[in-house]
């Protein structure tokens, strides 16, 4: 079983900025807001994949990356149909599993009831597709109104805090 083959994930172009608020993803041709550049380090820039992670209950430094929804009646669901199905239905199939890449890189099978649905989605980098580690963990978003993103990635990140909430 290729527990990497369709992984939930979206590639972009960008960088990403280490700040005291956080990391950040800026895509397109857009700055930082002034009150984070003193304390702004870039990570890294160019084409990135990012996937998005449920976290485990009770190891919230863990998440999982699914690529495949498997029911407790072997019913098989791939890449973001497996999750629109599993993260909708988690309540309803606590057997069922979610197979794919653990954030630290391992393969993970996971029942659906030892995962955390109500904590806040992770948002891993990545350099590559085959990449088995994440850069970082992303935490908010910034971009330019000429650019796109995927649709996903704007709902699962915040802009960063303006100034007076920083």
């Amino acid at each position: 079983m290729d527990y990497f083959k369709d992984l939930v994930q979206d590639p972009i172009q960008g960088q990403l900025w280490k700040t005291d608020v956080g990391i950040i993803l800026v895509m397109g041709d857009v700055s930082l807001p002034n009150h984070l550049t003193a304390s702004a380090t870039l990570l890294a820039e160019g084409d990135f994949i990012v996937r998005y992670a449920i976290p485990y209950l009770g190891m919230s430094h863990l998440s999982v990356v699914p690529s495949m929804f498997v029911s407790e009646r072997g019913a098989v669901l791939t890449g973001w149909t497996g999750w629109n199905f599993g993260v909708g239905n988690y309540q309803l199939y606590p057997r069922a599993e979610f197979y794919g890449l653990r954030s630290d890189g391992e393969k993970a099978q996971a029942y659906l009831r030892e995962l955390d649905f109500g904590a806040d989605l992770r948002v891993l980098a990545y350099h590559k597709n085959n990449d088995l580690l994440p850069i970082t963990q992303v935490d908010y978003l910034i971009y330019a109104q000429s650019i796109t993103p995927p649709p996903f990635l704007v709902q699962s990140l915040p802009p960063p805090p303006d100034e007076n909430n920083s």
